[in-house]
Formats: structure tokens, C-alpha cells, sequence
């Protein structure tokens, strides 16, 4: 394998090219400004020994020279910076892209094989009309879904910017979103801290759902054994969302691309999973402007604190 197919060949390759435009006109304009300093400070004592007009009015027009040449410098660096920028972007939507493509082409192939095997039963009648309509819902259902998920991600839940907040109970969302989950936690012990009396709140239903149940969803699909805990506090801004685990815990190099769509690591790779979760999650969070943290290191479990700058409406007493 030659040097230039290493990676470290690459990223070497790769940075001389980026920066050997930049370095080339450096260069360049730093030779022919100091050449024009050279010519200027000629100009400067011939000018003083010898005062004729014609003189003067050439040391004018290199000085303007030596002006227009500073400020082509600065519009080429603004330049070539936006460039870098703009090549930058590129790069992320290319990658995105691929992404999304890879996606597309082999995870969601799965369900499609099966609605087809499922639709095949059905017409050769191994399997009942019934079961087989009920099978290919359901995973209808499911990619449908995850198609809404990405479009809400993509557009960061723009959809819900009109769409109307309803008051609701956050403790008693939560605590129907963990019993659902609960069902499936074999081997994991759930655990809750809700404020007494629950804990009232003015938002979209449905949003809030997505982040409480990613959020408790990813923590107990990734707990073998031990405990995962939800806590709810108000705070004077808003609530506070604690979900923690004893679980796997995560790398910081995972950390550091956990948000991204479709991203899976390979530690991840045997439970069943979009690649959405924690996206959904932060897309979500970032239309409140709340904040989403997230403490973990591989073996120790993880710890997502989420703070939501919502309306917190306090119960009327002719309800309680």
C-alpha cells in the first residue's frame, strides 16, 4: 500500500492542497510588496535630492500602488477563506448525503424485504389475509415514521412553530412513556424522581413525548443489567429532564458524533436502531432553546440532563 493511501497520507495530501493557494499568493504578494517597499524607499531619496514634479507624482502613484496591492491581499484572503468555509460545508452535506444514502440502500431495505415476503404469503395463502394486512401496517407504520422523523430533524420541527401548545402533566407523560418502556426492560430496574404533585407544563405534546422517550429508550436499550433512573425538577427557567444508566456508557470519540442523523456506533451495532434517537432528541431541544448535556465514559453508564425553558403553570386550587 503506498504512502498516499494511508490516512495520514490523505489528510497530509489533503492539507497541501488547501493551503497551497493561500501560501503561493502569500508569497507572492509578500515578494512584490517588499519590492515596491525597495522601489518606494528609492523613490523617497531621489524625490529628496531632487524635488522636480515629475518625481513627486511618481512616488504618488507607486504609494497608490502599494495601497491597491494591501487591500487585493485582504479581499484574496477574505476570499479564499470563504472558499474554505463554503468547501467545508460542502464536505458535511456530502457526507450527510452518504449518509442518508447507505441508510436508504441497506437499513431500510430490511422492512421492505419483509413486507414483500409478507404480501407473497398472503397471495399464496400460507399466511391469513388478516395477519399478514396487520404485519405490513406495522412496518409501514415504522418507516413511515422515521421518514417524519428526518424530515422534522432536517427542518428543525419548523411544523410545530404554529401548531398549538396544550398544558399538560410533564410527571405523568414521563411516567406512561417508562411504563411503556418498562415492558421491554428485562433485567433493568427503572426508577423515577418526580416532583410531588406532579409537574405542569405548556408545550407540544408530541415533541416533549420524542425526547423523553428517546431519551429513556437509548438508556435501557443500551443497560445489559442494572438500572436506569428519570428525575424531573422545576427550575426557575423552565424544567430539568436527568435520565441516567449504569450501562455501556459511551467513548468521547462517540460522544463527539452521537448527534449526528443515521450515526450508529459500532458497540451499537447489535441492538436494532435508526440512528435518529439523539438527533431527534437535540433538534427537539434547540426548537424550545433549551440545552442538552451529557456525561459518560465507557463501563461507568451515561447521564443526559436536559433543561427546557417552558411554561410551568401552577395548578388552580378549586383542582386540587
Amino acid at each position: 500500500m503506498g504512502f498516499s493511501r494511508t490516512r495520514f497520507g490523505r489528510r497530509l495530501f489533503r492539507a497541501a492542497l488547501r493551503w497551497s493557494l493561500l501560501i503561493v499568493g502569500a508569497v507572492v504578494a509578500v515578494g512584490y510588496l517588499s519590492a515596491m517597499d525597495a522601489a518606494l524607499a528609492e523613490v523617497r531619496r531621489v524625490a529628496r535630492a531632487d524635488g522636480r514634479p515629475a518625481v513627486r507624482r511618481m512616488l504618488d502613484e507607486m504609494q497608490t500602488l502599494q495601497a491597491y496591492a494591501w487591500g487585493a491581499l485582504g479581499l484574496f484572503s477574505a476570499a479564499y477563506l470563504a472558499v474554505l468555509v463554503l468547501a467545508r460545508r460542502l464536505a458535511s452535506l456530502a457526507d450527510e448525503l452518504e449518509r442518508l444514502t447507505a441508510f436508504a440502500l441497506h437499513d431500510a431495505r430490511t422492512p421492505f424485504v419483509r413486507i414483500h415476503e409478507d404480501a407473497r404469503a398472503v397471495a399464496e395463502g400460507r399466511l391469513a389475509p388478516r395477519a399478514g394486512a396487520c404485519a405490513i401496517a406495522a412496518l409501514s407504520e415504522a418507516r413511515l415514521k422515521l421518514i417524519e422523523d428526518y424530515k422534522n430533524i432536517a427542518r428543525d420541527f419548523a411544523g410545530f412553530a404554529a401548531a398549538e401548545t396544550e398544558e399538560f402533566c410533564l410527571a405523568e407523560l414521563a411516567g406512561c412513556i417508562a411504563d411503556y418502556i418498562a415492558l421491554e426492560a428485562r433485567g433493568v430496574t427503572l426508577t423515577r424522581d418526580f416532583p410531588p404533585g406532579g409537574l405542569r407544563v405548556r408545550a407540544h405534546r408530541p415533541l416533549v413525548s420524542e425526547i423523553v422517550g428517546n431519551l429513556l429508550d437509548n438508556a435501557v436499550k443500551y443497560t445489559d443489567a442494572g438500572w436506569v433512573r428519570i428525575a424531573l425538577a422545576r427550575e426557575r427557567r423552565g424544567v430539568r429532564l436527568v435520565v441516567a444508566d449504569s450501562g455501556r456508557g459511551m467513548s468521547r470519540e462517540v460522544q463527539a458524533r452521537m448527534y449526528e442523523r443515521f450515526y450508529r456506533a459500532d458497540a451499537a451495532r447489535d441492538r436494532p436502531g435508526s440512528g435518529l434517537g439523539l438527533a431527534t432528541v437535540r433538534a427537539a431541544v434547540r426548537f424550545y432553546g433549551g440545552s442538552i448535556a451529557c456525561d459518560s465514559a465507557p463501563g461507568r453508564g451515561t447521564v443526559f440532563t436536559v433543561r427546557l425553558p417552558l411554561k410551568c403553570p401552577r395548578p388552580s386550587p378549586l383542582l386540587i
